[in-house]
């Protein structure tokens, strides 16, 4: 059963990192093992100068969601990509997913944005 797991990335890397664990998904034929691997951002408009500007940030810098099954190999395969340093919530002993009820959040969060996007306004 796929559940959603919290990876923790080298910040500022989070795109890259998504891009070669996709890739190294459909290089190793594991594409029933993994569902989405999302990077959660949120668009956010501001004004700068008397100009307004959209920009993206992300919601939780450092962090990649994904969902897999995790067994021995889709979690070597996921933590031997360079930029990925752990999968949060884990130790040794035990694999902790996210729970279902906070899966949602980050989706919920970015769908809202994409429909409204907040207001920060600040001047440089």
């Amino acid at each position: 059963m796929k559940r959603w797991y919290a990876i923790h990335t080298f910040s500022g890397q989070e795109n890259n990192i998504k891009k070669h664990i996709e890739q190294m998904i459909e290089r190793e034929g594991v594409q029933d093992k993994f569902g989405q691997v999302i990077v959660p951002t949120r668009e956010v408009v501001s004004n700068v100068r008397g100009r307004r500007r959209v920009s993206t940030q992300n919601l939780y810098p450092a962090y990649i969601i994904i969902e897999m099954e995790l067994d021995e190999l889709t979690q070597h395969l996921v933590s031997t990509i360079n930029g990925v340093t752990h999968f949060a919530g884990m130790t040794r002993a035990s694999r902790v997913p996210i729970p279902r009820s906070k899966s949602r959040t980050p989706l919920a969060k970015m769908s809202a944005s994409r429909k409204v996007p907040s207001r920060t306004l600040w001047a440089s």
